[in-house]
């Protein structure tokens, strides 16, 4: 009975040594999940503020595309209060566009990437997200804008 006390001290100390071993590694194991997360993160980033990029690109280009379309449909027609409407439109959309290149554009600076914490990673990802379904209501305006204007195309030539 004498030697019960002396195993319980011994049983304590290691289960207390466990104990600190197990939160050491359980505090590894968090660090190391949190810095995959942000790298994560950064990835999902880039990809997004890539896509964000080219849809801008796209758009730019398909805005100017389709004034041009409608101004030489205009032309041949000799609607011009319709064009009037539509400019006033595209006056709106253009400011928009503006504003979304500035957002988008700007959003991201590659060398302050690797500085931003979780946080900021998750609230920029969620801001440019937040760009996306903007950007395609436009896309999908324009594009239906010159489709429109192809159709009007084909019912005038013979």
């Amino acid at each position: 009975m004498a030697d019960a006390p002396y195993w319980t001290a011994h049983a304590a100390v290691f289960s207390a040594l466990a104990a600190i071993a197990s939160a050491i590694a359980s505090f590894a194991a968090y660090r190391r999940t949190k810095r995959l997360k942000e790298t994560d993160l950064r990835l999902e980033l880039q990809r997004v503020a890539a896509r964000v990029e080219a849809d801008l690109e796209a758009l730019v280009h398909l805005v100017a595309s389709a004034k041009r379309s409608r101004e030489a449909i205009t032309a041949v027609t000799g609607r011009t209060a319709e064009l009037q409407v539509w400019a006033e439109e595209y006056k709106a959309d253009h400011l928009t566009l503006g504003t979304l290149i500035v957002e988008g554009r700007g959003s991201i600076d590659p060398d302050s990437l690797k500085a931003l914490k979780l946080t900021a990673l998750e609230e920029t990802l969620a801001r440019i997200r937040a760009l996306q379904p903007r950007i395609q209501q436009l896309l999908d305006k324009y594009k239906a804008s010159i489709e429109a204007d192809i159709r009007e195309r084909d019912r005038i030539r013979p």
